[in-house]
């Protein structure tokens, strides 16, 4: 399968998740497929940010990222998403199964590697947009139209992913929605107890320089 028939099978899914959803319930996919399409997806992102970092630094303090640090950032920032990719498949895998679920995590993971590659393009179009156009006065008026845009698309990912979850492990829509709630509160909640920690470590170190 080639790059041009990733993107095709991403169009499709964007335009009518359901019915390409169904259709590809029929074929198997193996974990590979799935990989390289959230692979895609962490490409496009590591370029947005890169190119965000490189036309708009203010936003960071003053032109404080050059060149090197900005695809530093922008290479930490790919295996980031892949890494949370990964994690919250998983965890909504898992949590799919014990609500009675009948899927592969391989094919739940390949349609939403498919849903990522869109979703990531249009998210790294905003940022490209938003770095390109931040300081003009057009900009402004662009980012009113480009904001609603880009909630809406965030919305219309996750009615996809209850889709693709439903259709991968032939549960009910309620069933796939509490599974993808349930696995992101969870992720976002070691997320906070990990910055939690980082500060609780900081703060403590802090006292005992002081001391």
């Amino acid at each position: 399968m080639g790059i041009e028939d990733r993107l095709n099978s991403a169009k499709e899914v964007f335009f009518s998740p359901e019915s390409t959803f169904a259709s590809l319930s029929k074929q198997s996919f193996s974990f590979k497929d799935g990989l390289i399409n959230f692979l895609i997806s962490s490409i496009f992102f590591a370029f947005a940010i890169f190119i965000y970092m490189i036309f708009a630094p203010s936003f960071f303090g003053s032109g404080a990222f050059g060149f090197p640090m900005a695809f530093i950032v922008a290479v930490v920032a790919a295996i980031v998403v892949l890494v949370f990719f990964f994690v919250h498949s998983g965890l909504t895998h898992a949590i799919l199964l014990l609500f009675g679920g009948k899927g592969s995590f391989s094919k739940m993971f390949y349609f939403l590697s498919l849903i990522s590659i869109w979703i990531s393009a249009v998210v790294s179009a905003f940022l490209i947009l938003f770095a390109i156009l931040s300081l003009s006065i057009a900009g402004l008026f662009l980012m009113l139209v480009l904001y609603p845009l880009l909630y809406s698309s965030v919305f219309y990912q996750i009615y996809q992913t209850i889709v693709a979850l439903k259709t991968s492990h032939n549960v009910s829509s309620l069933k796939a929605t509490f599974s993808y709630i349930i696995a992101a509160s969870i992720i976002v909640f070691a997320i906070m107890m990990a910055l939690f920690g980082v500060a609780l470590l900081g703060m403590t170190s802090l006292a005992s320089s002081l001391s």
